[in-house]
């Protein structure tokens, strides 16, 4: 039984299970075909890089695929996971002198924790941000003072507990049931357009796109910042063009609640591994925290059910929680199959997003720092097998093809604490579970970790270190993703665990008591938060039927305008329809999808002004645009088709002088051709 402080806390009997691995079981099961599903995933990702070598068509790589996936299955058969073993006595019990300097110590490095966690909630009532790193360091090293001088034998470990087949239940009911909710709410967002257009590109080509394809044919070299080593994008429009539907239809339809439903298991066993028990209510706690995490749009809840698909968003939801997973597992059973999990999480990594690059090596950083000071070599040169696929890829793709240094504006580590882990009430909870994280989880390999987490992430947090890392390494506008490294769910749901006043003297009681208190943490959590359905999230709504993650309105005006569009060259509109048209087709293309990407190109100052003139005269801008700027504007881009509002008569009148004739027109839309093209 777990301690704290040396208070020991109330286990129900028969939670550590004798042989686990021999038992079927509901998460048996399911967290068997997690494991399938990140080898399948890391499969394809190595696949598309043969694609990308090679230069295969997406037909042929899927064949490989399906090769590569009966070999998975026939590989997870024979590497069966290790058994679970009891846990075993934790080596001498220390003088007692040393064991009140040693509760002192815990004591101290607890309240440190707290401060810290509340000095940073508290950051936006005007309280200086200098307590947040002052107090986390001090209360880290105190956490790793008492881990590291302790007599206990390193390896031994208390061993992760069996969840009930009940909790089991409820956690594969809350994927189920959020996996359902996801094809309900419709959050737009942006960055849709360069992500799911990969897929729509793919599904209709049958092929890997290497170069630009927003803005041309793969006339010029791909958006700075996005080196071309996700595969997720791919794989959807491949399947997508398999079996025939459209790839956005596929992406909202098939792989948004797929995804969700993985990164609600992958919490799930997150807290299993790293937990010592009450696994239902820190799973509880944990959903609640994301569920009401809309205060911020990048905050984890948002990078969640509402912006899965994302592969940046499947990075930090997925990926995070599952690296922890199998670096714990590897670092405390070093068997074949946990060093196997490790590799192919860090590829599955890379291939959902490029962002791995440099979230991957601030995890491996968290694990490997704590098992080295605690002379666990083989499993921290273990842990770095993670790191092999993320930065080899980026090395060659950046040898290949030079990145261009996204411009933009960097951001503090208070505003990086807003953002992500938010402030006031809730951001004060992230805080304290955070620097209290080791104190709640197993001891052992789990309680390392979270130390190294949490000292990584205080670091990152101390004044000026994220401005420095972002100087040098070109990620100004994305650095703060590197706080993706606290997985803030799963220690938010071990607060579920702090152990209640006498509970040595009364366990039963205290065991009775313990939903009590998750519920008051959920009760405070949905009132001090936001639910990331709501319209204030970036104007999410609920849908009455399953929808795509787009605006009704100019989606319908987007389907309109390509309906109609029967004429060579590209099309101008608004900026929201011109947002939606990629995500339909890529027989059409939009004068300007979005308006950010054109700096991150490698075009001319004419390519990009042009398109920014036409925008805004499609907009509806004021003051309108000479007659021979449009018209110049018009040829060098070469539009053949515009649908503009009917109310933006000036818009029209211009148009119209550069020789387009109307074309089309609905209640809302007029739609004019060019009369050469005509």
């Amino acid at each position: 039984m777990g301690t704290l402080l040396g208070i020991r806390l109330p286990t129900r009997a028969g939670s550590h299970p004798a042989s686990r691995a021999t038992r079927p079981s509901l998460a048996g099961a399911l967290d068997g075909l997690t494991q399938f599903g990140v080898l399948a995933f890391a499969a394809w990702t190595l696949a598309f890089d043969v694609g990308l070598a090679a230069h295969l068509g997406t037909t042929v790589l899927l064949a490989i695929w399906a090769v590569c996936l009966g070999g998975i299955a026939l590989g997870l058969v024979r590497l069966r996971p290790p058994a679970v073993a009891q846990a075993t006595p934790a080596g001498t019990q220390p003088e007692p002198s040393a064991l009140i300097r040693r509760r002192m110590l815990a004591a101290a490095a607890i309240v440190l924790g707290i401060g810290a966690g509340a000095a940073a909630g508290l950051h936006s009532a005007g309280l200086p941000w200098v307590w947040t790193p002052v107090l986390g360091l001090l209360s880290v090293a105190a956490t790793g003072a008492w881990l590291l001088t302790g007599d206990t034998d390193r390896t031994q470990s208390p061993a992760p507990g069996e969840s009930s087949s009940a909790a089991s239940l409820l956690a594969a009911g809350v994927a189920l049931g959020a996996a359902i909710f996801s094809l309900f709410i419709v959050r737009p967002d942006a960055d849709d357009v360069y992500y799911v257009s990969r897929s729509v590109w793919v599904a209709q080509h049958g092929q890997i796109p290497v170069r630009d394809i927003l803005f041309t044919n793969q006339a010029m070299r791909p958006i700075a910042g996005e080196p071309i080593i996700s595969s997720i994008e791919v794989l959807n429009g491949a399947l997508a063009r398999l079996f025939g539907v459209s790839a956005t239809s596929f992406t909202y339809y098939i792989a948004v609640p797929v995804l969700t439903f993985l990164a609600v298991w992958a919490a799930w066993l997150l807290i299993r591994r790293w937990a010592r028990h009450r696994y239902a209510l820190c799973f509880t706690v944990a959903m609640v925290y994301l569920a009401w995490g809309g205060v911020s749009g990048a905050s984890f809840g948002s990078f969640h059910l509402v912006r899965i698909w994302q592969g940046k968003a499947s990075v930090v939801s997925i990926m995070v929680p599952l690296l922890y997973v199998y670096l714990t597992e590897w670092a405390e059973h070093r068997s074949k199959r946990g060093l196997v999990m490790v590799f192919a999480a860090g590829v599955a990594a890379a291939g959902f997003s490029s962002v791995a690059v440099y979230v991957v090596p601030v995890i491996v950083a968290a694990v490997v720092v704590p098992l080295l000071l605690r002379q666990m070599i083989r499993e921290a040169l273990g842990a770095v097998l993670a790191l092999a696929y993320p930065v080899g890829a980026y090395l060659v793709q950046a040898a290949l093809t030079p990145q261009k240094v996204v411009p933009g504006v960097g951001h503090s580590a208070p505003e990086v604490w807003g953002m992500v882990l938010m402030f006031g009430v809730v951001g004060a909870i992230g805080g304290i579970a955070l620097w209290t994280a080791p104190w709640l989880v197993r001891r052992g390999v789990p309680a390392l970790i979270t130390t190294g987490i949490a000292g990584v992430a205080t670091i990152l947090l101390v004044p000026g270190v994220l401005e420095l890392l972002s100087h040098s390494q070109g990620l100004k506008p994305t650095l703060w993703r590197t706080m993706w490294v606290v997985p803030a769910p799963v220690l938010v749901g071990l607060l579920a665990t702090v152990p209640l006043p006498a509970a040595a003297r009364f366990p039963r009681a205290a065991w009775r008591l313990a939903p009590v208190a998750a519920a008051v943490l959920c009760a405070v959590l949905v009132a001090f938060g936001l639910p990331v359905w709501s319209y204030s999230n970036a104007e999410a709504t609920v849908a009455s039927r399953p929808s795509w993650k787009l605006n009704a309105y100019w989606l319908a005006g987007a389907f309109y305008a390509v309906k109609t569009d029967h004429h060579q060259g590209d099309l101008l509109s608004t900026r929201e329809v011109m947002q939606d048209v990629p995500l339909l087709t890529s027989r059409i293309r939009a004068v300007n999808p979005r308006s950010v990407y054109l700096p991150l190109l490698t075009a001319s100052a004419q390519f990009t002004g042009d398109r920014q003139l036409l925008t805004a005269l499609a907009d509806g801008g004021q003051p309108l645009p000479a007659e021979a700027a449009v018209r110049a504007a018009l040829t060098q881009v070469g539009v053949g088709y515009a649908c503009v509002l009917r109310s933006n008569g000036g818009a029209r009148r211009l148009l119209e002088q550069a020789g387009f004739v109307p074309a089309a027109h609905d209640h809302t839309f007029q739609c004019l051709q060019n009369n050469d093209g005509a």
